[in-house]
């Protein structure tokens, strides 16, 4: 694995692809250290994605970490079932709020309870 080589690690986004759970253990044959549920809020909702339900991704994801984008905030986290991804990645909830680092805070905080 050239990942390997360089001391660095792979995450595969599933942005705009069917979210099959069997793509999971897929992506994990092939080495991939972390795999993205990703919802694109810019092309609209997308139904066959969903957030919510990460613990069936945990299992057949083995190893890998699973992190979480698109429409993710503390709403969002609070109504994830756990186990909880293990890297969120959040845009607007951060950036758009008059206070970036309490809005920072308070999701760290969600995620490490």
């Amino acid at each position: 694995h050239t990942a390997e080589t360089f001391n660095r690690e792979i995450m595969v986004d599933l942005i705009g692809q069917h979210h099959d759970r069997s793509r999971a253990s897929e992506i994990a044959k092939l080495g991939a250290r972390y795999l993205c549920v990703h919802r694109s809020t810019d092309l609209g909702p997308d139904r066959n994605v969903t957030h919510h339900d990460l613990g069936v991704f945990k299992h057949v994801s083995g190893d890998m970490k699973i992190a979480v984008a698109g429409g993710i905030d503390i709403y969002a986290l609070q109504h994830m079932q756990k186990p909880l991804p293990d890297i969120a990645i959040v845009g607007s909830f951060i950036t758009a709020s008059s206070n970036r680092r309490e809005a920072a805070m308070h999701i760290r905080n969600h995620l490490n309870a």
